[in-house]
């Protein structure tokens, strides 16, 4: 009987000196001092691994409840920004300053994989956080640590304070918004309206697929392998895309293009909204200034002929050729019929040598499908203005 007892004493105190002097304080909690960061606090469990899992943690769900891993509650009693409580906290920092392309370092991991059972049910996160009942947010982002004194006002999913790099697409089912009021701008400045018509119309719109790219890694026994970050099939790389090239933009806008670390330009296609509300605002302003000039009548006086005057076209629409009918006074002394297009450019002046009731015939070859304006130029006057439509 004693042998069994000095045996039991004997497993009982030799883990506790083998595995870093393990203790049961006064209130049940156990300690493991083998690593103290702070030399007033005593941490309840240290563990120290290379190489491996310091604690690792399974659970199984219950049909009662759920069921968790490692679960922290943290309570900050005090509002001074300095103090702060994390449920849990990780650190990532490399222990060398290798430039292996397999070098990598994370503060949270998380990986959620379960077959697919068919029930359509699947709900899998590598990491999930939610701000509860109160203003907060679920996941936070931050290139700089300050940024975590930040006040939130209301519930955000997620909050990312600095860049972030999307490789894949963003869906957004709600509705998306920039900030945009006054009071974070300076500066304030109306646009020139010939300037911003000028150089929008030297932009040059493209089509294009997008290139697949890819990392430099390795696989899970050290052989070098390249990576595709977009999945072959994948409907960025199969669809059309539509836009600008950034090093043609840059030339005309050079602060709606911004430069990546590696070289790389990005456009702000948001701020060319501003640029194409001015141009259409300024074309409206050309558009009436026609408008307005058609509606004149001018009267010769001293004569008993018919004043000038200017048809419509027939057909309009038209795809192959109209026919523009006119009437000019024998009092004219030079006539001509010109073509604009809606930016005002004249793109085809015609004299006209008979008087009386005269037609010009336009072929529809001469010009490419789009909405012209042309006019009767009597005596350098512009008698009528009128619009005529060329289709494909």
């Amino acid at each position: 009987m004693k042998k069994k007892n000095y045996l039991l004493i004997f497993l009982c105190v030799c883990p506790m000196v083998l595995f870093g002097q393990l203790k049961v304080l006064s209130d049940g909690k156990v300690t493991l001092p083998m690593i103290n960061y702070c030399s007033n606090v005593t941490p309840r469990l240290a563990v120290s691994t290379c190489g491996d899992v310091g604690i690792d943690v399974k659970a199984s769900p219950s049909s009662s409840s759920p069921t968790f891993g490692i679960k922290s509650y943290a309570n900050a009693s005090l509002y001074n920004v300095s103090q702060y409580c994390a449920g849990i906290r990780g650190y990532a920092g490399l222990s060398s300053s290798g430039s292996s392309v397999a070098a990598a370092t994370f503060g949270v991991i998380g990986t959620a994989a379960t077959p697919n059972d068919g029930s359509g049910f699947n709900r899998n996160f590598g990491v999930f956080g939610y701000p509860s009942s109160a203003n907060g947010v679920g996941i936070f982002g931050a290139t700089n640590f300050g940024y975590y004194a930040q006040s939130i006002s209301q519930q955000y999913a997620g909050y990312f304070a600095g860049d972030v790099d999307i490789t894949g697409t963003l869906k957004v089912n709600g509705v998306s918004v920039i900030a945009s009021d006054y009071r974070y701008k300076e500066n304030i400045a109306d646009l020139n309206p010939k300037d911003t018509y000028n150089n929008v119309l030297k932009l040059n719109p493209v089509e294009y697929n997008l290139q697949q790219q890819y990392i430099d890694t390795y696989d899970t026994i050290g052989n070098p392998i390249r990576l595709g970050i977009y999945g072959e099939d994948a409907q960025v790389l199969q669809k059309k895309h539509y836009g600008l090239i950034a090093q043609e933009l840059r030339e005309i806008y050079p602060d709606l293009v911004y430069e990546d670390g590696n070289g790389y330009l990005s456009v702000d296609y948001v701020g060319i909204i501003p640029l194409l509300i001015q141009v259409i605002k300024e074309q409206n302003t050309r558009i009436e200034t026609l408008e307005a000039i058609s509606a004149q009548t001018i009267d010769f006086t001293g004569t008993s002929e018919q004043s000038a005057a200017l048809y419509q076209n027939t057909p309009n629409p038209f795809s192959q050729s109209t026919e523009i009918k006119y009437y000019l006074p024998t009092s004219v002394n030079a006539a001509y019929l010109c073509i604009y297009d809606l930016n005002g450019k004249q793109l085809k002046q015609i004299l006209l040598t008979a008087r009386g009731d005269g037609s010009q015939i336009i072929p529809g070859l001469e010009f490419p499908a789009g909405i012209y304006l042309y006019a009767l130029i009597a005596d350098g006057k512009e008698i009528d203005a009128k619009r005529m439509i060329l289709t494909e």
